[in-house]
């Protein structure tokens, strides 16, 4: 989206430019946020968490949820009610690093990094003690010096601030696009950091207490720095288990609070994370469900066992943009049965919402026909045809039928690829993305598995 209409869309065009699936900031948020229902306990929590933050402590909160449920714009929220009490650092991981490998140095980099641009941008330095201690340290790893980085090309369009950018910067900023370009570079980077950990986490720390100094003489009431790693939930199950579980010691010891998002997979099989880490936060689906797991056959009835409450939260995704009257040929009708195909996912809504509006522009129709949305279902439901391996359709019939996992190797996968959903509050359960079970492969599977249940 490159700017916000007025009022509410009105054509086809316009339904489908605000109903892009861009993350919520700035002005987006304030015009397109919708407090989903179900969600709203797990924000009170992390705020709480916050309120009741005491001198010197430096909590570590996991914010977890299936990719593209809204955890960034619930996020930009969270960061938009504690923006005067704390001095936020958003960090999009994923734009920096390659989350497919990371390396808990990594992120120790990435921080400083953001750290020092953000006291840059309020007029504040790292004290120069500081700061040059450290420098001299880390140029050797990367083995850079103030000429080789001054003709360094790749810094000029990265490093805003010209020449009075600190070397520190320059240098930190070296090391983390070496990484995320996977250069050579990289592996003896890493191994450096790795041996010499100690040294490392002390001069971090360091320079986030010095920061903290320096940004308490300009803003007084500040009470810490609050880091989000926003884009970690990107993260493949090895990745996550080797940072949430393996090195959880070392991204807990951070002198400042840290909010780090989390693949929701990961919580079903990494048992070390309850250990290092409090009680995760969880986004979950929008519960369109009336749960019935003590149901004989313990499906459902696509007729009768859908909450009003949950279909009428995620429709208001959409009426939040648009003036549904406009566009829709039934507008509340239509909207519900894209809700229902949506399982509650908000991406999965508006990416399909968007599929409707284009295809009816397309066959220059006025207004969305049902044949319109039609297509739009169909269409992401091709997708997960394509996506999800033949063998895995008996283990999504299985999940149907128990509401659980059962299988620990495969199910974190199917959660991560969105092929099964969480929902959470008064039951914590799982079930079949419902654009998987209108696939001819889950009904046979489910066919089957009803049949092995039988006496």
């Amino acid at each position: 989206m490159t700017t916000i209409p007025a009022d509410k869309a009105t054509t086809l065009a316009e339904a489908s430019q605000a109903c892009d699936v861009q993350e919520l900031e700035g002005e987006y948020l304030d015009r397109y946020y919708v407090s989903l229902a179900g969600r709203k306990d797990a924000i009170a929590e992390v705020n709480t968490t916050l309120a009741n933050q005491a001198p010197e402590k430096f909590p570590k909160l996991l914010f977890a949820g299936h990719v593209g449920c809204g955890k960034s714009s619930e996020l930009a929220k969270i960061a938009k009610r504690w923006q005067n009490d704390f001095q936020i650092v958003f960090i999009k991981t994923h734009e920096h690093l390659r989350v497919e490998d990371l390396e808990y140095t990594d992120l120790y980099l990435l921080l400083i990094q953001h750290i020092e641009e953000e006291l840059r941008r309020e007029g504040l330095v790292f004290d120069p003690i500081v700061q040059s201690d450290f420098a001299n340290w880390f140029k050797d790893i990367v083995q850079e010096t103030e000429t080789t980085l001054a003709g360094d090309i790749s810094l000029k369009g990265e490093a805003s601030g010209g020449p009075q950018v600190p070397f520190l910067a320059k240098l930190v900023l070296k090391a983390t696009s070496q990484i995320k370009g996977g250069a050579k570079q990289t592996t003896k980077i890493r191994d450096e950091l790795k041996r010499n950990i100690k040294r490392l986490k002390t001069d971090i720390n360091l320079l986030l207490r010095d920061g903290l100094e320096q940004i308490k003489t300009k803003f007084p009431n500040r009470r810490g720095f609050l880091v989000i790693f926003d884009g970690l939930d990107r993260c493949p199950e090895d990745i996550s288990k080797r940072l949430f579980a393996s090195d959880a010691p070392q991204l807990l010891e951070l002198n400042c609070t840290i909010v780090y998002t989390v693949p929701i997979g990961s919580l079903y099989t990494l048992h070390q994370i309850n250990r290092a880490f409090e009680t995760p936060y969880i986004i979950p689906m929008v519960n369109i469900y009336k749960y019935q797991g003590d149901r004989p056959d313990r499906t459902f009835d696509p007729e009768n066992d859908f909450r009003p409450e949950g279909l009428q939260s995620m429709a208001s995704l959409v009426k939040q943009r648009v003036d549904i009257n406009a566009v829709f040929e039934s507008p509340e009708e239509q909207l519900e049965t894209l809700c229902k195909a949506s399982g509650g996912h908000p991406r999965f809504l508006m990416q399909m919402v968007r599929t409707a509006f284009r295809i009816a522009e397309g066959r220059e129709h006025l207004k969305v026909q049902d044949e319109d949305v039609t297509y739009a279902i169909k269409q992401s439901q091709f997708r997960f045809e394509r996506e999800i391996n033949a063998s895995y359709y008996p283990v999504l019939a299985r999940i149907a039928l128990a509401k659980q996992k059962v299988d620990d190797i495969i199910s974190p996968e199917l959660l991560y690829s969105t092929a099964v959903l969480e929902y959470n509050g008064d039951n914590r359960w799982i079930y079949p993305n419902p654009l998987v079970r209108r696939s001819t492969l889950f009904q046979e599977a489910l066919e089957d598995a009803r049949n092995d249940e039988q006496p």
